[in-house]
């Protein structure tokens, strides 16, 4: 059986020594980096079976814009560590896809073992039916020219100067409900519930973050933009006015 390999967000040496001494009695191996930025990057170089989020390491709005680009990332358990939860925290942390909100104490090191093991196997299923699941149709061709981008909506992807470009299902909805509304400026709540369908005060930092992400993917200057515009103090557009100057 290939072995599990786990990730630690967290800037405590301590509890990633009890948890990984936890682990290793299962066999598993426990990394560790200390930013959320880093997280991201390892786990686009490796593929995780799970993620620990010391919660104490990471400010509130970085975890939710984070745990939204995660999820596009990997399929497995990320569990959010710490001391204490006020519900509406718990709230947020559950509407952004974390799968549990548990104590901090190196007590209840041990007790991680049971609970990721009955996680991946809930995990394990749902792959196993996605699988097994119908064969996906094969869509009709449909797509739109704007200048140098081509928009593929059937494959979820751009093209830029006929360069393919591949986005996540979250980026690329987001460039679709931003054409759609082309020439509109977008406020970030209306981003929030037209791309991610939440109303959450305080998530405003995860727009921002994957238009940093789109930008620089198609956009010549991400600094300064042709395509996705910024109005200062309100949200976003999708500029093709300029086309027709």
């Amino acid at each position: 059986m290939e072995q599990r390999h786990f990730l630690l967000i967290s800037k405590d040496m301590a509890l990633y020594g009890a948890i990984a001494a936890a682990f290793a009695d299962e066999g598993w191996l426990l990394h560790q980096t200390t930013t959320a930025v880093e997280g991201v990057a390892k786990i686009k170089k490796h593929p995780y079976s799970g993620i620990l989020w010391d919660f104490d390491a990471t400010p509130l709005d970085t975890i939710l814009a984070t745990l939204d680009v995660m999820r596009q990332m990997m399929n497995g358990p990320i569990i959010i560590m710490g001391e204490a939860y006020k519900p509406k925290v718990r709230r947020k942390l559950f509407r952004f896809h974390a799968d549990d909100c548990l104590p901090r104490s190196l007590n209840d090191a041990e007790l991680l073992v049971p609970l990721i093991r009955q996680r991946l196997w809930v995990y394990d299923q749902l792959n196993v039916e996605q699988s097994t699941a119908d064969k996906p149709r094969r869509p009709q061709r449909d797509d739109a020219t704007i200048g140098n981008l081509r928009l593929d909506f059937n494959h979820r992807c751009v093209y830029v100067n006929d360069q393919k470009v591949i986005l996540t299902p979250k980026e690329f909805k987001l460039l679709k409900y931003l054409y759609d509304n082309r020439n509109q400026v977008i406020s970030r709540e209306q981003l929030l519930n037209g791309v991610w369908n939440y109303d959450i005060l305080g998530t405003s930092r995860m727009v921002d973050i994957h238009i940093s992400h789109l930008r620089d993917k198609i956009e010549k200057d991400p600094h300064n933009p042709e395509w996705i515009k910024t109005a200062r103090g309100f949200g976003y557009l999708f500029d093709t006015a300029h086309l027709d100057k």
